[in-house]
């Protein structure tokens, strides 16, 4: 029995020792470890407890108690506790210093005892800037607080720093910053400062930047500013301060301007912007500088000039002799300047002005301008400016004046026209007249109307009569006598007479006379009829035969008044019936009685003519061209030119021979012959002379002198002898390859040489229009304006036929007639002074020059006669070529024409 309860005491003992065992072996631990913890108040903070033992399974009824010993659970709130796994969490999501404290877990192990362990909490207040910026400004001269609190639990201790160096006395520290008195420039820099909390050993530091700011001042800013209406208007507003301060502007409204259509603020720049002023934004502006020191205001009154505008200045109508008014009206500010002018008139009417009275007056806002003119005359009549100006512009407003007047008719053209029987005509009146005249037309006290006889065209103003006289006026009524023109208006009437006149064909002509003959040609010189029929004479008419033909065979000629007069292509030694008349528009006139004339036998050719253009300086040191015109060949064809040249001087009136001559013959040509000289000596004169030849033999000479130009290369103009070989200048030279040395380029000289060419033609031409009405100007007026030249000196500017040197005439060239028997029947005292229409040689040539006279004795001493030789012979002529029946192209001479111009003449 005693051995039973030993053996039970045995295993009650070992049980319960196996027991004591096992639950000493298992704890609770708590994490973050450590019996007394820190934490900052408002971080998020968290707990956890798990029970240690072999078997954690065992552990049951896990919990956490807080520091009054109440049981903490539940997830929501300020603090959760929550289960995971064998961990049991107590979490802190926003702990306060108040929820410090002592926090313990517990838990009962196998369901035998409870398990326990804690940890003590203190949650402090970590370091907290409160209003410190880190940028921060003070106002010059003003006291001011540099701000910065500073929050901790435990507190936290607080030192100051400026630019890293201790603060100064003048600084006073309070426990929200530091108070700053009498601030000035040197306050501003760098203020640093700590705060450390000792009980936790934490600590913050913070840089406050401080700067000094000054309040605004206006600096710049005018008083007053005026502009004109229309215009844009700048305000400028600068200020000082710092920082740099804004701007702001208001109208006299005390609108600001910032978001007002039309008006343009610069905010950084002050200056205000006004499209286009008008006169409503006159006023004070006010301009508002502003920074976060303070603000400064100042204003500015804006003037605006109103443009002048003319109101009114209308158009306005008056009677001559009576007064007419204007009146201006006109507003601008200020008021402006009234003036008023006619259109053509650079002054304004003054009361200097006879006829004028001005006045001006103001009324209101207005200003009014009125001028009278006094006993108003036509010419008055007009458009006229009212002109206003101040300082803003100068305008003007057009006005017209009308001066009515009664009709005047000086303006009809003519009081005097002719006509004839079945010629319709017009009879012109013009009446001046405002308002416009009422036309009426009578003859002979009757009123005209239209009809077969008559015709108006226009009633007023302008009007032209129709007359149609019949072809034949037997029994039929005369319309020739006095048309009478009448106009009339509300203010009068006028009236004008026109003669209507018959006109007639010409009478006979007063004198023929045959001015020169030659084998195929004759120039005769007429007087005019003793009656021309109250018309012009246009042309003479002249009707021939050769007698030993038909009378059927009767040709006609017909000249225009005014050209040579001249009959061609007649055959030499031939007897020609000759009738003249004269023509006007009417007709023909009367016919004169049957002439015979007889013309003379073939002879030698007639001189030719130069017409070498560009005066008798050559354009080049080495060479000359010459041309010349075919003349007459009076009868026999030309075959060939002979010309000759040679080097001479002239001393003391006489031109001496220097050189040999050299001889040509020019026997092909077209249209007019031409020769190149070539090899000439630089600066010298030569003397050329060309005649013609037929197999009757030879012409007159026709000669001339010219002057080569200087040789620039060798910069003299010194003169020598030249020796010319006459086998280099057996055919005129077509190819010149020669240069002239200078020291200008080529295209220099060139173009210098054109011009001078140019300008010389140019003068010779003007000057042989002007002289001797002949040359191109002459020839293109009488061709376009289609009117002939009566001047004497034209008519004796036709060329017939080429004009030799020699003074003497050659008796086998023509004979020049001028006897008693050609001259017509009717005569008139101091018909001997009259000046007769004749063909003669162009006074360009032959009138106006002396020509060469050869003294073949000082000739042969090698000297040439003193002559008057011009420089230059050259005449105009156009180049004719006749036929001798062969066809031939070349080497034809001239035969005359039917054409009132002879075909040797250049007109």
């Amino acid at each position: 029995m005693r051995n039973c309860k030993g053996i039970g005491l045995l295993l009650f003992v070992a049980i319960s020792g196996y027991l004591i065992l096992e639950i000493e072996g298992a704890k609770l631990i708590i994490n973050p470890s450590g019996q007394k913890q820190s934490q900052p108040a408002g971080k998020g903070f968290g707990l956890t407890c798990q029970g240690e033992a072999e078997d954690v399974d065992l552990f049951k009824d896990m919990k956490w108690v807080g520091p009054k010993g109440e049981l903490v659970e539940g997830s929501s709130g300020p603090i959760e506790v929550s289960k995971a796994g064998n961990l049991l969490l107590l979490m802190f999501r926003e702990p306060t210093t108040e929820d410090s404290g002592a926090y313990n877990c517990s838990a009962v192990y196998d369901n035998i005892d409870r398990l326990n362990t804690g940890v003590e909490l203190v949650f402090y207040q970590d370091i907290t800037w409160e209003d410190c910026p880190t940028k921060q400004a003070l106002v010059i001269n003003n006291d001011g607080k540099i701000r910065c609190r500073v929050s901790a639990n435990p507190p936290a201790t607080i030192t100051w720093q400026k630019d890293n160096q201790l603060l100064a006395d003048r600084y006073i520290i309070e426990t929200d910053g530091i108070k700053v008195t009498g601030v000035n420039e040197k306050d501003k820099g760098d203020f640093s400062l700590r705060a450390m909390v000792q009980q936790t050993g934490k600590f913050q530091d913070r840089t406050i930047k401080v700067e000094v700011h000054v309040p605004p001042e206006i600096i710049e800013l005018d008083d007053r500013l005026e502009t004109t209406e229309g215009n844009e208007a700048t305000l400028r507003c600068q200020a000082s301060g710092f920082p740099r301060p804004s701007y702001a502007w208001f109208d006299p409204d005390q609108r600001d301007l910032s978001n007002v259509e039309g008006h343009v603020v610069d905010a950084d720049n002050g200056i205000l912007r006004i499209a286009s002023v008008k006169r409503e934004n006159r006023g004070t502006y006010t301009c508002l500088a502003k920074n976060p020191a303070g603000d400064a205001k100042r204003t500015l009154d804006l003037s605006v000039i109103v443009k002048p505008e003319i109101k009114e200045f209308n158009n306005i109508t008056s009677v001559e002799n009576e007064a007419a008014t204007f009146e201006c009206k006109a507003i601008g500010d200020p008021l402006p300047e009234l003036t008023i002018r006619k259109q053509g008139q650079d002054q304004p009417f003054t009361e200097e002005d006879d006829r004028v009275v001005l006045n001006k007056k103001t009324v209101a806002d207005e200003v009014i301008l009125t001028m009278t003119i006094q006993r108003t005359i036509r010419s008055d009549d007009g458009l006229y400016y009212c002109a206003g100006e101040n300082k803003g512009a100068h305008v003007e407003r057009a006005g017209h004046l009308q001066i009515e007047f009664a009709p005047v008719m000086s303006l009809t053209p003519t009081t005097s026209v002719k006509t004839w029987n079945g010629n319709p005509v017009n009879l012109t009146c013009i009446a001046e007249a405002i308002p416009n005249a009422t036309i009426r037309w009578t003859f002979n006290g009757r009123n005209i109307q239209d009809d077969e006889m008559y015709t108006i065209h226009g009633r007023s103003a302008h009007s032209n009569l129709l007359v149609r006289p019949p072809g034949d006026l037997r029994g039929a009524q005369s319309v020739y006598g006095v048309y009478r023109c009448q106009a009339e208006n509300n203010h009068g009437e006028q009236f004008i007479n026109i003669e209507l006149q018959e006109a007639r064909k010409p009478t006979e002509l007063m004198g023929i006379r045959v001015s020169k003959e030659t084998a195929t040609t004759i120039t005769f010189e007429f007087d005019a009829p003793l009656d021309d029929g109250g018309l012009p004479v246009r042309a003479y008419m002249a009707k021939y035969f050769a007698e030993n033909e038909p009378y059927d065979n009767e040709e006609m000629q017909e000249w225009s008044e005014g050209f040579p007069y001249v009959l061609e292509k007649l055959k030499p030694k031939t007897a020609y019936k000759i009738r003249f008349a004269a023509r006007n528009e009417v007709g023909v006139g009367e016919w004169s009685d049957e002439r015979r004339i007889v013309t003379p036998e073939e002879s030698a050719p007639e001189p030719p003519k130069f017409i070498t253009p560009g005066g008798n300086i050559s354009t080049y040191s080495d060479r000359f061209q010459i041309r010349w015109t075919v003349p007459l060949d009076n009868g026999r064809k030309i075959d060939y030119f002979e010309l000759r040249y040679f080097e001479a001087e002239k001393r003391n009136g006489i031109w001496k021979r220097l050189s040999d001559n050299v001889v040509k013959e020019v026997r092909d040509w077209e249209n007019s012959p031409l020769y190149e000289m070539t090899r000439l000596k630089a600066n010298t004169f030569y003397k050329v002379e060309v005649r013609a030849h037929n197999n009757i033999g030879f012409s007159q000479d026709a000669t001339m002198v010219f002057q080569t130009a200087a040789d620039l290369s060798k910069g003299t103009t010194s003169r020598s002898h030249i020796h010319m070989p006459g086998s280099e200048h057996d055919h005129p030279s077509k190819d010149y390859h020669g240069t002239v040395s200078s020291s200008l380029s080529t295209g220099a000289i060139f173009a210098i040489i054109v011009v001078i060419v140019l300008v010389i033609l140019i003068i010779v031409d003007i000057t042989c229009y002007v002289r001797y009405h002949w040359g191109l100007v002459f020839f293109l007026k009488s061709r376009v304006c289609a009117k002939p030249i009566v001047n004497e000196k034209a008519k004796e500017a036709a060329l017939e036929d080429g004009k030799g040197g020699e003074t003497e005439a050659n008796p086998n060239n023509g004979t020049v007639k001028n006897d008693a028997n050609s001259v017509a029947d009717v005569t008139e005292k101091g018909d001997t002074e009259k000046k007769t229409r004749t063909e003669v040689d162009n006074p360009a040539f032959d009138k106006e020059k002396e020509l060469l006279k050869v003294n073949e004795e000082a000739e042969n001493e090698g000297e040439v006669a003193n002559e008057d030789t011009p420089m230059i012979q050259s005449a105009g002529a156009k180049d004719t070529k006749s036929g001798d029946g062969n066809n031939e192209e070349k080497n034809k001479s001239p035969k005359g024409s039917k054409s009132s111009i002879a075909k040797d003449s250049l007109v």
